[in-house]
């Protein structure tokens, strides 16, 4: 789901969308994790603390603190690859990235050597730099795995970044890690669901917090929390997309007319974009206790009249928006919290169900003044 799509669904909604603070879900991570969306499986040392990844492309992340501090840190990432890529042509790419990066400084690559990882052929990298002001030495390594799907592959990268006064920690770790990676089922993330949640992320000021999946990235956005997985088999697209909205509006919008509103722009930006787009459901629904509506809408190419009658339809599109409008407030407005969910390749009751366990991890915060009454239904 792009962040303009969740910026037209505020301004539908509200003259102006208040952003939600950040938050990064921390627990200890010493057994197995398993990403079925990008087909591995690792462990993390112990004494590591495991964070919510916040880029779209991380798959895991782990840090170890001393004294407050984080001295050492794994991450390891992953992008979709066409067949012909390889570890070297990836790592002089990846490189040349690094190169650009305003926050590294002075890199210098110390060695470069073949390593195989859980099987597969890579390449793996020792390097120097000054990261953000601090000495830093790192180790990278690049694999791929090559997929049946449209000859398409899948590249990773494991990166260790250690303290340069901590540097004798580096290649422990690094070997640690490696031999830890395993090969799982590469699986569609909408077929794989939530799964765990995570820590909350707080925002005192709007009054609520939100419990993302632990293996998805979430992270802010302009107009409040966004969250999700990458579809790997999809050819490296966005799988299931989250957002959470918070907008203060007119006393007038009712978690009804907010819907209305957010379903004309939907159908307006559709229309725009040669897409056909049509209302699944529409009803009463809770988010965090608060009662308010959902609506689901899919989405799909228009099919040209000139188009074969036996041409195959394009897999549609399922959005779920699930709006909770509160009480007027003293100032004579309401705050309206949305959550919307895009997901494809699924049918609509599948989309509700990742919404529902989505829902799961909303929160109101105490104080914060509910509506108890579910709209009227809408007139045919």
């Amino acid at each position: 789901m792009s962040s303009r799509y969740a910026c037209l669904v505020a301004l539908a909604i509200a003259s102006c969308a208040a952003a939600v603070g950040p938050g990064l879900t921390e627990g200890s991570a010493e057994a197995a994790l398993q990403f079925p969306h990008a087909g591995v499986a690792l462990r993390i040392p112990a004494g590591f603390i495991a964070r919510q990844v916040r880029d779209e492309f991380a798959v895991a992340e782990a840090v170890l603190t001393e004294d407050g501090q984080g001295v050492v840190s794994i991450t390891l990432s992953a992008w979709a690859a066409s067949a012909e890529q390889t570890p070297e042509k990836f790592s002089q790419a990846a490189r040349t990235e690094l190169k650009g990066d305003l926050a590294v400084r002075n890199l210098e690559i110390l060695k470069t050597t073949s390593m195989e990882v859980a099987g597969l052929p890579g390449v793996a990298e020792r390097m120097s730099y000054v990261y953000r002001g601090r000495n830093t030495v790192a180790a990278r390594v690049y694999f791929l795995r090559p997929l049946k799907q449209e000859n398409r592959q899948i590249a990773y990268v494991l990166t260790v970044e250690v303290l340069s006064r901590c540097g004798e920690r580096l290649l422990p770790v690094l070997s640690g890690v490696v031999k830890s990676i395993s090969l799982i089922p590469v699986r569609r993330p909408c077929a794989v669901g939530v799964g765990q949640l995570g820590e909350p992320i707080v925002d005192e000021k709007l009054g609520y917090s939100m419990r993302p999946p632990r293996s998805w990235y979430a992270r802010r956005s302009e107009v409040g929390v966004s969250m999700g997985q990458v579809d790997y088999l999809g050819g490296g697209v966005q799988g299931p997309t989250a957002q959470i909205v918070v907008a203060r509006v007119p006393g007038e919008m009712t978690s009804d007319v907010c819907a209305d509103k957010c379903i004309a722009l939907c159908k307006e930006e559709a229309k725009s974009e040669k897409l056909s787009v049509e209302v699944a459901y529409r009803g009463p629904a809770t988010l965090g206790g608060g009662v308010g509506c959902q609506f689901v809408l899919t989405e799909k190419p228009a099919t040209p009249a000139t188009s074969p009658q036996d041409a195959q339809a394009p897999p549609a599109i399922v959005k779920v928006h699930r709006i909770v409008s509160l009480p007027v407030g003293l100032d004579g407005k309401r705050t309206v919290y949305t959550l919307i969910l895009a997901c494809g390749g699924v049918d609509v009751k599948a989309a509700e169900a990742l919404a529902e366990q989505l829902a799961g991890g909303f929160e109101f915060l105490p104080g914060v003044v509910l509506p108890t009454t579910a709209p009227a239904e809408p007139a045919s």
